[in-house]
């Protein structure tokens, strides 16, 4: 609530996880302004780069199986990309690749302008347009440097990835993602956009300005718009509610959906990047969290896993310029006690 009224924030949307599977949640403010439309604890949220987490632990699934090496190149698996034969499934996870960023392209840059100040424009800078993989990848540049010889966050890396997972099981992600994860664990307001569509009464995405907000779902039947979602991919297409997210991250990091030997996987974090498999380790209230958080047009999220009390603390909102640590800090600090 303070959050609200002092920040300029449209909605949060907040859930906290214990150990014995209580959960609470908590709403404040807007999920559309207008009209005005509250939050409610099923409005559902675009997640952003939490996906990534959802897309890693779909891979570490696959390697429990025995379907994928982490240590092999990706080129064994999907050919259709730079550094095939070089870069390992491995590699891609952790972000030590060295494959461009495809959103760091001056070309993105434009589009996402066109997105803002011209929203009747067509062709790839139209916000109704669904992008391919092949146009995605047209954004990618030349390597940035020799594969794990560095660190460098780069959405790339998850788009390919997608494409692994569906290589290797013949079946889209948004159908393995549910099949895996969403539906055993009854995450029931969790999609991936744009193969599933988010409720029509779904948070829309706002960043504020001097003087009001800006709403960049609009009319969009997706979050926050089609262009935006379909270009996040594998990377961060997902939508999801704070106790759903809560669910997973207790489950996930729990130990209820991998192995012990892949959660040690994606739970170790190396330098430079301090990023693990899909994953990242952050203090909150002085408290270690395992996680991740995200940001896309109109929407911050976030969402942890405290492996001293096997707690779980997720946020997400509407609004797309305002820093979650702040608030973070302080739901840990209630909930935890300063470490």
């Amino acid at each position: 609530d303070n959050q609200v009224a002092n920040k300029d924030i449209p909605g949060v949307q907040v859930a906290v996880r214990l150990p014995s599977g209580e959960t609470w949640v908590g709403t404040a403010g807007q999920a559309e302004l207008n009209p005005g439309r509250p939050v409610r604890k099923d409005t559902q949220f675009a997640i952003a780069s939490v996906t990534k987490t959802f897309t890693a632990a779909l891979i570490l699934a696959l390697v429990d199986e025995g379907k994928i090496d982490l240590d092999a190149t990706f080129g064994t698996y999907f050919r259709d990309a730079p550094r095939k034969d070089s870069v390992t499934v491995r590699q891609l996870l952790s972000h030590t690749s060295g494959i461009y960023n495809y959103w760091a392209n001056p070309r993105y840059g434009e589009t996402t302008r066109a997105w803002w100040q011209s929203p009747n424009a067509g062709g790839l800078k139209a916000r109704s347009h669904r992008w391919t993989f092949e146009e995605m990848m047209g954004l990618v540049k030349s390597g940035e440097f020799k594969p794990g010889k560095d660190y460098q966050y780069s959405n790339t890396n998850y788009l390919i990835l997608r494409k692994v997972a569906e290589a290797v099981e013949g079946v889209p992600l948004h159908k393995q993602l549910r099949q895996r994860f969403f539906k055993p664990l009854g995450l029931d307001d969790t999609i991936y956009q744009p193969a599933q569509n988010p409720r029509a009464d779904a948070a829309h995405g706002h960043w504020s300005w001097p003087g009001g907000h800006t709403d960049h779902t609009k009319a969009s039947r997706y979050i926050p718009f089609m262009a935006a979602a379909s270009i996040a991919d594998g990377a961060g297409a997902m939508a999801s509610t704070a106790r759903d997210l809560s669910v997973c991250a207790s489950a996930l990091y729990g130990g209820e959906v991998l192995s012990e030997e892949s959660l040690r996987e994606m739970m170790t974090f190396l330098a430079p990047g301090n990023y693990g498999l899909g994953a990242y380790p952050r203090h909150y209230a002085g408290n270690r969290g395992i996680g991740h958080r995200g940001g896309i047009r109109g929407y911050e999220s976030a969402m942890f896993f405290f492996p001293e009390t096997d707690v779980s603390v997720v946020l997400v909102s509407n609004q797309g310029n305002w820093g979650v640590d702040v608030p973070m800090e302080r739901l840990v600090k209630a909930v935890l006690g300063q470490a």
